[in-house]
């Protein structure tokens, strides 16, 4: 069995969340977005959006932490330029409580879903309200 990993991607979400508008074309952000629900219902992924309400928070880049069924986990974080992975333990402890906080503020992977639907539905102009 392969160790579990969870990530965490925010490239184009700041422009998309302050603008209620996508940075891309508008075909790529309607393929974006019905490739983000296909993967949302998919059984072996939990996908979490983050409403722009919840504020900001402490992951400024591309994180995924991976578990081990030995017990280890490290993280590797990814910038524009370079990724970096951290084994250490006692640091790798700061960023998974990072995204345990993040995910706490996010929507649950079925509300996640909703407005996924809505947003989609609002960008090819259904009537549909998106709240988050």
């Amino acid at each position: 069995m392969l160790p579990r990993i969870l990530r965490c991607r925010r490239k184009g979400a700041r422009a998309a969340a302050s603008r209620r508008t996508s940075p891309y074309p508008g075909a790529t952000w309607t393929a974006q977005l019905e490739r983000l629900i296909e993967a949302a219902q998919q059984p072996d992924v939990a996908l979490h959006v983050v409403p722009f309400g919840a504020g900001p928070h402490h992951i400024r880049s591309s994180l995924e932490l991976v578990y081990f069924r030995d017990g280890r986990t490290v993280a590797y974080t990814q910038g524009s330029w370079s990724g970096h992975l951290t084994e250490d333990p006692e640091e790798v402890e700061p960023l998974r409580l990072a995204y345990d906080v993040l995910r706490d503020t996010s929507l649950a992977p079925a509300e996640s879903l909703v407005f996924l639907r809505a947003l989609l539905d609002e960008h090819t102009g259904s009537p549909e309200d998106v709240q988050p």
